[in-house]
């Protein structure tokens, strides 16, 4: 029974911006609380959920916490070790911010990108507060603008880029004619095998993405390097000639490369850690349309149970649990869209005997039922 008097912790990871949307009746209203992490003794959010004083904590991912926590957060005040005049003008204008859905030119490699002109806004105008779950990088070609975000201003001139992390709330100021690109995608759509060890600064569960913009203005060649491989994917999508979903694929690919390369802050997994966990991580991926347990891979790692999943959450970013699922629903997206099978075969063989949990599961990651995704993804196809 829900106890809206309880009051739960939810630890938040240094450094980390923590979002949550507000919902009284089950409808998802705006951005209600930003919360940014600055120090060890601020390192954790109370907000009023009714779960028994049960004490949540991000091992159990980003989205997880929040889909528990929607329906219950109250306004919390915005919180930087950064905080600059415009941060509190910001948290007040955020009940009007918009939650923008973005429709995939592909559906498997889920993106969209496009190039259009804007006229310039009144003097004092801004556009309205507004946030995606895809990452954001904006090519301006021609023009100036600002870009705010809760703790940050950017000024962009002539040939310009900027990176937006996900769900990262934003607004733009324009004082004359721009001509841009933005490319948008999904950032768990491109994350594979060769990427998981680098999942934590991918799915910035320590810094914002936005970070590194800071670094590509002490290393221009870079920000050039990426300025030329959002041109190319601008190009291969308006042609569509034979094999461009590769070309895309490869330079988004690339995109994520120089990300890892040149994150101001979140180190990799360390080559002792990563051959520590590669037994693991080839285990789930031998064996991940069958049950598998936590204690199915403690053999394997030779770790106590409680230590190995602190190791785990650690190193890859996620809890196993959720790491497991993840794998488990990239494989049911791709069978979706590839296979005119059953949902609830599709659930079977990606290792989701109960179409219920699969369901359940699928919606938590994607905003909508197995059923849902392939017949919108389809039609956007």
């Amino acid at each position: 029974m829900i106890n809206p008097s309880t009051s739960v912790r939810v630890n938040v990871p240094i450094g980390m911006y923590f979002f949550v949307h507000g919902s009284a009746s089950g409808t998802l209203l705006p951005l209600t609380a930003w919360y940014y992490c600055k120090s060890k003794s601020e390192g954790a959010l109370d907000t009023e959920l009714a779960h028994n004083r049960t004490k949540l904590s991000f091992e159990h991912s980003i989205r997880k916490i929040c889909a528990i926590m929607k329906p219950f957060v109250k306004p919390i005040p915005f919180l930087s070790s950064r905080k600059l005049p415009w941060g509190a003008a910001a948290m007040n204008q955020n009940a009007n911010a918009r939650n923008e859905h973005v429709d995939y030119h592909h559906p498997l490699l889920r993106y969209k990108i496009w190039d259009f002109k804007l006229d310039p806004l009144p003097s004092t105008s801004w556009n309205s507060w507004h946030y995606h779950k895809e990452v954001e990088l904006l090519l301006l070609l021609e023009g100036s603008m600002q870009v705010e975000t809760v703790d940050s201003m950017f000024e962009l001139q002539g040939q310009d880029l900027l990176i937006l992390g996900s769900s990262r709330l934003h607004r733009t100021k324009r004082h004359q004619p721009v001509k841009q690109i933005v490319l948008q995608f999904d950032m768990l759509a491109h994350l594979d095998q060769y990427t998981k060890n680098y999942t934590p600064i991918l799915m910035e569960l320590s810094d914002p993405l936005d970070r590194l913009n800071e670094v590509l203005a002490k290393y221009p060649e870079v920000k050039q390097t990426m300025y030329q491989l959002l041109k190319g994917i601008y190009r291969e999508a308006s042609s569509m000639e034979p094999g461009f979903e590769a070309v895309i694929s490869g330079a988004i690919k690339q995109l994520l490369a120089l990300f890892i390369r040149y994150a101001p802050s979140t180190d990799p997994m360390s080559p002792a850690d990563w051959q520590r966990l590669k037994p693991v991580l080839d285990y789930v991926e031998a064996n991940y349309v069958q049950p598998i347990r936590i204690h199915d891979v403690l053999p394997i790692i030779h770790l106590e149970y409680h230590y190995f999943i602190k190791y785990f959450q650690q190193c890859i970013g996620m809890s196993f649990v959720d790491y497991l699922h993840f794998r488990r629903i990239k494989k049911a997206e791709h069978l979706l869209l590839t296979e005119p099978l059953s949902i609830s075969d599709i659930g079977v063989q990606s290792g989701f005997p109960n179409v219920t949990q699969f369901i359940r599961i699928f919606k938590r990651y994607n905003g909508c039922t197995p059923a849902e995704f392939r017949k919108l993804r389809l039609q956007k196809g």
